[in-house]
């Protein structure tokens, strides 16, 4: 190894040398560093340190990173132990410490808003707009007991009846039916027998069947008439008719209007409708019997001036009658009955 020259006094050339600045760490200088940086890095402490002691300054090294032995580590600085069950401590900064303030303020202002928002909505919204379904229909006790009054009414379906005499009868009465039969339907009628009226009176009587539907001209006759045909009926007439009583001194008599309907030809239904005297039994028609009929059968006749025809019958005052006067087709088990009618129709 080569030796360093010597000055005149003798020491080596290495005197005017300046010092070497070396980085120091220790806990210390890093926990101060550390805290001055604000929690981000350490930086080492710089110390000058001369060389002129050291003899092979060629082969020595500075170590920026100095070791310590730990005994003198903790006499120096105090550090406490390091092992399994030892932390080191970590200095806050103050950095650290604006932020969590920041954080914290912005959750409790969220927090706040969230409180005024539901406050708001079910609290203060409710008060300011109340719902208009949510009010209490509850009648007070003046109305509770002005409905008490009122006769509670059941609805039924809308009937579509229109009676079609001009002259109103003089007694209009709805009857409710449970079944359509040829009982039900007599009898509908047969309990207004014993309510007389004035001579030439004349009562309506509405059939309403089962589910509150009126009964239709095609069942009312088919069901008394069981030999006539239903198609025939439903394809000629309209489903409403005016089912009538006629009250004389003779007795009461059932007249039947019908109404041609719209698009047929009339020609056709007046030779559907003469089909009538064809038929095994026309005595459904009447609320009592009438008696036996004439064996010379059906013979031509007028009502109001309209031609018609007539089946006499052996009890006074039955007699069945059917004519067309304008579009109306009527039945009357008595001829009086058929010629007041007729008057009421406008003929």
């Amino acid at each position: 190894m080569a030796d360093f020259p010597q000055n005149s006094n003798g020491n080596s050339g290495l005197e005017s040398t300046p010092p070497l600045k070396v980085g120091v760490r220790t806990m210390n200088s890093d926990a101060e560093s550390f805290k001055q940086n604000g929690g981000v890095a350490t930086n080492p402490t710089m110390a000058n340190i001369p060389v002129s002691n050291f003899e092979n300054a060629s082969e020595a090294s500075i170590d920026a990173s100095p070791q310590f032995e730990s005994t003198d580590f903790q006499a120096d600085f105090n550090a406490p132990q390091l092992g399994a069950s030892s932390s080191l401590p970590i200095p806050e900064s103050e950095g650290s410490g604006s932020r969590k303030k920041v954080i914290l303020t912005i959750l409790a202002v969220i927090v706040l808003a969230l409180a005024c928002g539901l406050l708001g909505y079910y609290i203060v919204f409710p008060i300011l707009f109340p719902d208009d379904s949510e009010i209490s229909t509850t009648p007070t006790v003046s109305e509770t007991s002005e409905t008490a009054k009122t006769p509670v009414v059941t609805e039924t379906p809308a009937s579509t009846h229109e009676s079609f005499l001009i002259l109103p009868a003089e007694q209009t009465d709805s009857v409710d039916l449970a079944t359509i039969d040829s009982v039900s339907l007599t009898g509908a009628l047969s309990r207004f027998v014993s309510l007389q009226l004035p001579k030439d009176s004349l009562r309506e009587v509405v059939l309403v069947g089962p589910g509150g539907v009126q009964v239709s001209l095609s069942s009312y006759l088919t069901t008394l008439l069981p030999d006539l045909k239903t198609d025939d009926v439903e394809t000629y007439f309209d489903k409403d008719f005016t089912n009538l009583l006629y009250y004389n001194t003779d007795g009461v008599w059932p007249v039947i209007v019908g109404k041609l309907k719209d698009g047929a030809i009339l020609a056709t239904a007046q030779t559907m409708t003469s089909e009538l005297e064809d038929l095994n039994s026309l005595s459904g028609l009447y609320l009592e019997n009438p008696g036996v009929a004439t064996a010379a059968g059906f013979k031509n006749g007028q009502v109001s001036g309209k031609a018609g025809r007539y089946l006499a019958f052996s009890k006074k005052g039955a007699s069945l009658n059917y004519v067309w006067l304008g579009e109306f087709f009527v039945i009357s088990t008595n001829y009086d009955g058929a010629r007041e009618v007729a008057r009421r129709l406008g003929f």
